[in-house]
């Protein structure tokens, strides 16, 4: 049977070689000669099930052979005759037909069969190959119907998946022996119920073995865990299992599921339609390869079929499904002729994304039980956010697209394109589509065009409809909703507090379960832009209309007085934008960036056209603005599209959000203003405003107080010993957010926020002590609270000016302008987006810190006594909220401003009055939080895409926000912008200098910098070549719309699936597309949670016999067999990458003949000696980059390269150890000292290899390169008559490593020539830019074995190596600020001081020698966070100046002997580090053989 099945694959793969690759060329190629369409569709599923998963894979990798694969080459046939068969019919629609069932009466017919193919199915594909053609393209036809029966049966017949689980809980003293076998399968995958419990005894385990004797081991499990239960991959289709247990105390046993995840289909199946990933591959061949006609007139159908499968196939298939969905929405999105077909209803059918509705509650239903603080979802439910965001998105653009084609058309004929097009719903129409291109803007009296953009982009909720049980309460909960910000409507859960609310105080029936049904909608505020005539305004638009939500309010009873474990605490709905609208947000922006990229045309309409006219043709972008703002008279801008050239994109969002903030921080935003009576607080009085939107962790709150009764009664809170304070002894004053206790993080469930203990929101509180002190509250990244309590008193009845300002790491509280007193947090401030309330806190919490009161207050039962402290008595004027830190001077200045000599008694209430912010001269001054309208309309204008002419001199005495800061929008490219976040990072870097925080072992905080007002030293701008000549406050705005686009990203990467990144239709892809505009504190927050997460490793043992490897070494061995590069090969790379998964030293060293004891000296000393050996000639795995040869040529050329022509089986698994020590380094922060140029480290992070590299490392091949790609030019040197002094005889190249390369099979026998310089040019360029590949790809999966590569693309490749090898600079600086003194030794020490002084003198490479004496390795991390182990000085026992000092390179420190003179410091430093690089001073060395051979 076996000799039978191989002679069967060798005759099928003949006749496949024979049809796809050597059909003779004087044979026709016709369906006759291949047996009509019938014959040709069993050559396909037979050849598919056999062949195609092996494609698939090598596609993913992105790696294949040189020659194309066998199924590649079919498909090219098949899509060959196709198109003959296309072109025959005369590219008709009509001539295709109608599929003759769709997938819904496929799978019912399949369903309902009682056998796996129905009658009539089988009579349909076993008609005669002779017999006329049903229709003039049979081909199509049939492969079409291919197409849907596979996704028919794979929802019939899907992959089989196996259950394994014990009794809950298991019993004790059992024992379970089983084999698991599926048929067919090639690889299985065992994954584990997150429940798995099994006792740690010496019994219980759970053990997986390859053999029935049950011998050879591949996992034993027990305990509690995902560590302790990691999933596996068997190769094979069965394995064997066995379950013993010993004493078992409840606990709750285990569940796994087997399933394969490469399955090789039988021929019966094959021919049966049972290849999902053949239905797959037809799917993306119609989309992608059949001719533009042929996809229109299925597009449908293909909708259909993929949805089908999607909404019906099991969970644990759907996601390949859903894939393949992506793909076709932004497919039609993106091919510019289909949409415009089916924006005029040209297609007889078009996609109906309704019956995606399914899917949308699928992922409600998943989103009610989803935990919001988890750094990354399922893939699942990641999947199906891309999809609904991106179907949402499609469908939003192809309304607008449609009112555009509304627009453009002739009066007459809209109607009939609003006819054809009615299947498509139309969205509100843009202001701007209905105007002319151009528009006026008036940049003149900013104050009558002035427009308060501070509420633009704010959100509330608006009350439409409110039941509480039989009662109508709509008005009181809109009057609760306002008073409480209007942002969001927050709820007790017990009806206990509840009914103490003003809405819900009159409820006669306390004792019976009660339901509140809300009806409501959200509105978001937009900036609507104006004409000449119309300054523009913000105005409040519809997100979600109608929402409803039902909520049952439990009644306490005597037996359950308090709500059960589970139940919420509070309820929350929130006006903010879902993470459903986060993803579509950033969904569309990554894809306006990507189009933008491509270099589309301006006219999206007429781009469509052409394309259907086969007249398309690449529009270059026009570069720069011919003309500047603000001159006197009539100024043109006339190419709007340069605005947002740039790769961020300057959308209506983005640009207002941006203008909003850019103000704010100018200014600040005024609560309850400065004229007038103020506002009076009364215990029950809270004031309610919305969250100022700033994401950065540095505010400042100021604010005229008047007091007029102490806070608390009699008796002293215990405020020092960290215990609450009673509610009696406090008063509310001011609150960023609510508090509900301590407790676990909420979890969302549609629009509420649950929880099952209580949870803390408040980012800031202040509250009035006994003796009425201030108590300053606030919250930290950790999400601990902290309390600091003023060291004065504020008086009674006296008007008093409270500022607290919060830096970040500390809290600065003012009176009257004078300090008092400070408070220094161990972790930097929190945000959130919770409103601010003034008085009293929301009802029904109480602030932190505070015990709520035992019992209610009396009264009138329509005041609101919730349990919660109540407010102060006294007045408020002039509160101001800056989205800054204000310093002591700018607090005196606000006093100043709003005071003067005839303010009036600080004593007297109603006498006191503050007066307007003062002018200076006749400069106007815009209101807080307002912009000149002139400037929006010009800049909003350009983002639309239209003309703008500026009337009106500007006058930069009152503007706000300048036109002219996008002058220079144009010119961004991604390398400016990586310029402009390293600009900012060091200006990060020197604010947290001058505040006193940089020692704290963290990276800078980007998310934290003000864009507008940080400042930006002269001296350090200067040292940012490519910013040269852009004025600073375009810098600034830039980094603005940076910072934006950050806060976004980090909302929705838990929701990105990147392991899809390799995917160009993938969000993923997009997104990683713009890595280098992605903060690293972002990136590190996914990418650290799944290092700690996936570390399993406890470390192994090493013996190295280093004599051995210098000895092999002098006598010129170049095989690097004996080096000790290859010692650790043999004995780490054969076992499992498990083990060398650890945050720690994953192996501890032993050096043979030495008296080292391993602490982690010798184990870094063993990483170094590894690295100095890569970057030796005696181990051949790299080489030097061809830029050092000859003398040196070029850049870069201290480089080492892997070696090309080093492509046997052994050189690539030791390419994979080395991408292994890759991932160890990044998960132990033990730094590898190589120097590898981006040709290497590009493909490890999925970036696309270019010709910039290649000229990075080979100059001369890149100009030869360039000059063939000239040849034939005008002015090009080479000519047909020297065409052979440029280029070699055959096709042939020289290497990187010097050896001559065959471009092609035989090349070295086919002569070049003039004719065929452009095949040669091709592939001369193509083999430079893949001749590492191979040795690049075995580096990435050897690295994917001890990291999570799927995140890796969200890096940069200088990211990357940086994780990897550390800084190549070291800086004494930062090596300063990370170093300890242990005593008597301090850091003022006069040889201290020397230290530094010397190590500043010395050269790179000495540092570097100097690092790897003290420390054993020779760079330094990147991340003050990753230094596991401070530098420390030690005093030494002899203090001479003939004294060396003494090393311990296991614990980072060196004893420095007290030198008097820098000179004799120097000497014996350098002595030190170049002669005395053995570590043997431990114990007492062994003899060792050095020529010991085995």
């Amino acid at each position: 049977e076996v000799e039978q099945a191989l002679s069967v694959r060798k005759v099928r793969g003949a006749v496949l070689g024979l049809v796809a690759r050597s059909w003779p060329t004087s044979v026709p190629f016709g369906l006759a000669q291949l047996g009509g369409a019938r014959g040709i569709m069993s050559i396909l599923q037979l050849t598919a099930a056999e062949m195609l998963s092996t494609v698939l894979e090598e596609k993913a990798a992105g790696s294949g052979p040189a020659e194309k694969p066998m199924l590649e080459a079919f498909k090219e046939k098949i899509v060959r005759l196709a198109k003959e068969e296309w072109g025959k019919c005369g590219r008709r629609a009509e001539a295709l037909p109608q599929p003759s069932a769709n997938p819904e009466a496929l799978y019912k017919e399949l369903k309902d069969a009682k056998t796996p193919r129905t009658a009539s199915m089988l009579a349909r594909k076993s008609s005669k190959p002779t017999s006329p053609p049903a229709t003039d393209c049979p081909l199509i036809a049939l492969l079409m119907e291919e197409c849907i029966l596979h996704f028919a049966q794979a929802v019939h017949h899907p992959p089989p998946v196996l259950v394994f689980k014990s009794a809950h809980p298991y019993p004790s003293h059992d024992e379970v022996r089983e084999e698991i076998h599926i048929p067919g399968a090639s690889k299985l995958l065992v994954t584990f119920d997150s429940r798995c419990h099994l006792g740690n005894d010496i019994l219980t385990r759970l053990s997986f073995y390859r053999d029935h004797d049950y011998q050879d081991l591949i996992s034993q499990n027990n305990g509690r865990g995902a560590a302790r239960y990691p999933s596996f991959v068997i190769p094979g289709d069965r394995v064997w299992f066995k379950f013993t247990s010993g004493n078992n105390n409840g606990l709750w046993g285990y569940k796994f599921k087997v399933k394969p995840i490469e399955y090789r289909l039988d021929d019966k199946q094959a021919l049966g339609s049972h290849n999902f990933e053949l239905g797959k591959w037809l799917f993306e061949l119609f989309l992608e390869d059949m001719p533009h006609g042929v996809t229109e007139r299925y597009i449908a159908e293909l909708y259909d079929a993929i949805t089908f499968y999607v909404i019906h196939s099991k969970p644990s298939c759907k996601i390949k499904g859903v894939k393949l969905l992506i793909q076709f929405l932004l497919h039609v999105h993106r091919i510019p002729a289909l949409r415009l077909s089916l924006l005029i209803g040209r297609m007889s059918r078009v996609p109906d994304l309704k019956k995606l509705k399914p899917l949308t509650q699928e992922m409600d239903a998943v989103m009610g039980s989803l935990d919001v603080h988890r750094t990354i979802h399922s893939r699942t439910l990641q999947a199906l956010m891309e999809l609904l965001a991106t179907a949402d998105l499609v469908q939003k653009d192809f309304s607008i697209g449609k009112r555009q084609l509304q627009l453009a058309a002739p009066a007459d004929k809209k109607a009939a394109v609003d006819k054809e097009a009615s299947s498509v719903p139309l969205a509100p129409t843009s202001p701007v589509l209905s105007r002319s291109n151009s528009v006026a803007v008036d940049l003149s009296d900013p104050i009558k065009h002035s427009v308060d953009i501070s509420r633009a982009g704010g959100r509330r909720i608006v009350i439409l409809e409110a039941k509480y049980g039989p009662d109508d309460v709509t008005d009181r909960l809109a009057n609760h909703v306002e008073r409480t910000g209007g942002t969001e409507l927050v709820l007790p859960a017990s009806m206990r507090d509840l009914k103490e609310l003003r809405p819900f105080s009159i409820d006669p029936e306390k004792k019976k379960d009660k339901r509140l049904r809300v009806k409501y909608r959200v509105e978001r505020f937009e900036f609507v832009p104006g004409d000449s005539d119309v300054k523009g305004s913000v105005q409040a638009v519809v997100v979600k209309e109608s929402l409803e939500r039902s909520i049952l309010i439990k009644a306490p009873s005597k037996s359950q007085p308090a709500l059960p474990e589970g139940e919420p605490t509070h309820i929350v709905l929130s006006s903010g934008p879902s993470m459903f609208e986060q993803v579509v947000r950033i969904s569309r922006f990554t894809l306006q960036a990507r189009a933008l990229r491509e270099t589309a045309p301006a006219s999206p309409v007429a781009a469509d056209a052409k394309e259907m006219k086969g007249e398309e043709k690449e529009t270059k972008i026009k570069q720069g603005i011919d003309a500047k703002v603000g001159k006197a008279g009539p100024t043109a801008l006339p190419n709007p599209r340069a605005f947002s050239k740039g790769n961020i994109i300057a959308t209506d969002e983005f640009l207002t959000e941006a203008i909003r903030l850019w103000s704010l921080e100018g200014s600040h935003r005024p609560l309850v203003p400065a004229m007038g009576e103020g506002k009076e607080l009364r215990p029950s009085s809270t004031f309610g405003f919305p969250d100022p939107g700033h994401f950065t962790n540095q505010f400042s709150a100021t604010m005229w107080l008047y007091l007029e009764q102490k806070a608390g009664s009699t008796g002293k809170p215990s405020e020092k010993d960290g215990s609450a304070i009673p509610a009696e002894a406090c008063r509310g004053l001011l609150h960023k957010g609510y508090h509900v206790g301590t407790g676990e993080p909420a979890q969302h469930k549609f629009g509420f926020r649950r929880s099952k203990a209580d949870t803390s929101r408040t980012r800031f509180s202040l509250t009035l002590r006994r003796n009425n002190a201030l108590s300053v509250h606030v919250l930290d990244q950790a999400g601990q609270g902290h309390t600091h309590v003023s060291v004065k008193p504020i008086p009674l009845k006296r008007w008093v000016h409270v500022a607290v300002v919060c830096r970040g790491n500390t809290v600065d509280i003012y009176f009257d302008g004078a300090f008092d007193s400070k408070m220094t947090l161990p972790r930097p401030t929190s945000g959130n987006p919770e409103p601010i309330l003034l008085g009293r806190p929301i009802p029904g919490f109480h602030p932190p810190g505070v015990q709520p009161p035992s019992t209610s207050r009396g009264g009138n039962p329509n005041e609101e006594d919730s349990g919660t402290i109540p407010s102060i008595e006294g007045v408020v004027k002039d509160l101001r909220w800056y989205v800054r830190d204000l310093q002591q001077k700018e607090v005196k200045g606000i006093i100043d401003e709003c005071t003067s000599s005839k303010k009036g008694k600080r004593t007297s209430l109603k006498d006191f009055q503050l007066q307007a912010p003062a002018t200076k001269g006749d400069v106007k001054r815009l209101k807080p939080g307002h912009v000149h309208g002139g400037h929006l309309n010009a800049i909003e204008a350009l983002c639309n895409g239209r003309q703008v002419h500026c009337n009106g001199a500007k006058d930069s005495k009152y503007h706000d926000v300048d036109p002219e800061i996008w002058e220079q929008w144009h010119k961004w490219t991604p390398k400016m912008d990586a310029q402009l976040i390293r600009l900012f990072s060091d200006v990060a870097e020197l604010e947290q200098k001058r505040k006193g925080v940089a020692k704290r072992g963290t990276l800078p905080s980007l998310l934290n910098l003000s864009a507008r007002l940080v400042e930006i030293p002269e001296k350090l701008l200067r040292t940012y070549h490519l910013l040269k000549g852009i004025p600073v406050a375009c810098l600034r705005m830039r980094f603005l719309f940076i910072q934006i686009l950050n806060i976004r990203i980090v909302k929705v990467l838990p929701m990105v699936d990147f392991s899809q990144a390799l995917s160009p239709w993938s969000l993923a892809h997009r997104l990683s597309s713009l890595s280098h505009l992605i903060f690293l504190e972002i990136k590190n927050v996914a990418w650290m949670h799944i290092l700690h997460q996936t570390s399993t490793g406890r470390g192994h043992y090493v013996n190295l016999n280093q004599p051995r490897a210098m000895k092999a070494q002098e006598r010129g061995d170049r095989s690097g067999r004996k080096s000790v590069f290859f010692q650790l090969y043999l004995q780490l790379h054969f076992i499992k990458p498990s083990v060398l998964r650890t945050e720690s030293r994953p192996w501890v060293v032993s050096y043979q003949g030495f008296g080292g004891q391993d602490a982690g000296g010798l184990f870094r000393d063993s990483v170094s000696t590894i690295c100095s050996e890569l970057h030796s000639q005696w181990v051949p795995l790299f080489i030097p980059v061809p830029n050092s040869r000859d003398g040196g040529v070029g850049e870069n050329q201290e480089k080492w390269l892997p070696c090309p022509s080093c492509r046997s089986q052994l050189h690539i698994s030791n390419y994979a150890f080395v991408g292994k020590l890759m991932g160890i380094a990044i998960r132990g922060s033990h730094m590898l000292n190589l120097d590898l140029p981006s040709l290497v480290w590009k493909p490890l992070v999925g970036d696309t290899v270019t010709m910039s590299d290649v000229k990075a490392i080979d100059v001369i091949s890149c100009g030869q390169i360039e000059s063939l790609s000239k040849a034939g030019m005008s002015g090009s040197d080479i000519t047909k008559d020297n065409y052979h002094d440029f280029v070699p005889k055959y096709f042939v190249m020289v290497g990187y490593d010097g050896k001559e390369v065959e471009l092609k099979e035989d090349g070295a026998s086919i002569p070049t020539t003039w004719e065929n310089r452009e095949e040669y040019f091709s592939l001369l360029k193509e083999a430079k830019l893949s001749e590492v590949r191979p040795q690049a790809q075995a580096i990435r999966k050897g690295l994917g074995t001890i990291v999570p590569i799927q995140l890796l693309p969200l890096f940069t490749w200088q990211e990357l190596e940086m994780m990897v090898c550390g800084k190549r600079e070291i800086d004494i600086d930062y090596l300063k600020a990370n170093t300890r003194y242990r005593a008597p030794v301090k850091e003022s020490d006069s040889h201290v001081k020397m230290l530094w002084e010397v190590l500043r003198e010395f050269t790179g490479d000495e540092r570097r020698l100097f690092l790897r004496f003290v420390w054993g390795q020779s760079r330094l991390p990147y991340n003050p966070a990753d230094f596991k182990q401070k530098f420390e000085i030690l005093s030494s026992r002899d203090n001479s100046n003939h004294s060396l000092p003494v090393s311990h390179t296991c614990f980072f420190s060196v004893e420095l002997p007290r030198y008097t003179k820098k000179s004799a410091m120097r000497e014996k430093i350098l002595y030190a580090i170049t002669n005395c690089q053995s570590i043997d001073t431990d114990h007492a060395a062994q003899n060792v053989d050095w020529d010991d051979e085995s």
